[in-house]
């Protein structure tokens, strides 16, 4: 890996990092006792901690949507994209690293690796 390679990557990196909502430039006093802050404090908590919640939820919602599946062993699923999009295979394996499934499939002579995109689950 060359240097500008190795230096995009860690912009990358660093840039994920990097708190999506800018911190405020005047200070949360964080008094537990509400009646010893003003009325412009006590708006200002409540704006910082509308904010916070709202990146809470953002946050949480990313991570729902990027959630892996869950597979077993033995669950068939279904391919929904590539070769062999609308045939049904049972799960020999999971590679959740690289986010992809080891199919058996009826008619396939080997076992194929499959995105986790790719299948979706079968109701029993």
């Amino acid at each position: 890996m060359s240097a500008k390679e190795q230096s995009s990557k860690d912009r990358r990196f660093w840039r994920a990092l990097v708190p999506e909502v800018p911190a405020s430039s005047t200070p949360l006093d964080m008094s537990p006792v509400l009646s010893d802050l003003n009325a412009e404090q006590q708006e200002h908590r409540k704006q910082t901690l509308n904010k916070m919640l709202a990146a809470s939820q953002n946050r949480q919602q990313r991570a729902l949507k990027q959630k892996r599946p869950d597979m077993a062993i033995g669950d068939t699923v279904a391919v929904a994209q590539g070769e062999q999009a609308g045939k049904h295979g049972i799960v020999l394996d999971a590679d959740f690293i690289t986010g992809r499934v080891q199919l058996a499939i009826e008619g396939v002579a080997d076992p194929l690796w499959v995105s986790f995109r790719a299948v979706s689950s079968v109701e029993p």
